[in-house]
């Protein structure tokens, strides 16, 4: 947590957010840089894990060249562990956080899914 009078509210860089369905504003930092040139922005179009269908890579693939050519620097790249590693934590994860919002079968549902994964459970009732 940041000490008080240190963050982007503190300091003044905020810019509101209005959803053109409901009318609501939020606010929220200001852009950290001012143009697309200022980015870096990485990017992965596909994982042997969770494979991408063509027709969403071509769009993602259309967007990077847009983003290219108003100036942003973009990598395109693995990430940083292999997603069949790191799925199993986040599914973990998930279930941890939702538990207590879910029904009793959902919860064994995600118990099965942490043991076909291997994982450690520790069920608490």
């Amino acid at each position: 947590m940041a000490p008080d009078g240190v963050g982007p509210l503190a300091s003044g860089r905020v810019s509101s957010y209005e959803d053109s369905r409901t009318g609501e504003r939020s606010a929220g930092p200001g852009p950290r840089q001012e143009t697309l040139g200022g980015y870096r922005i990485a990017v992965v179009f596909d994982d042997p894990y969770c494979p991408v269908d063509t027709t969403v890579v071509e769009v993602l693939t259309s967007l990077v060249a847009k983003l290219r050519s108003a100036g942003a620097t973009i990598e395109e790249t693995s990430p940083p562990a292999p997603l069949s590693e790191t799925d199993p934590l986040y599914q973990q994860t998930v279930a941890g956080v939702t538990a207590a919002f879910e029904p009793p079968q959902a919860i064994d549902f995600y118990a099965g899914m942490v043991a076909r994964a291997g994982l450690p459970l520790t069920r608490i009732h």
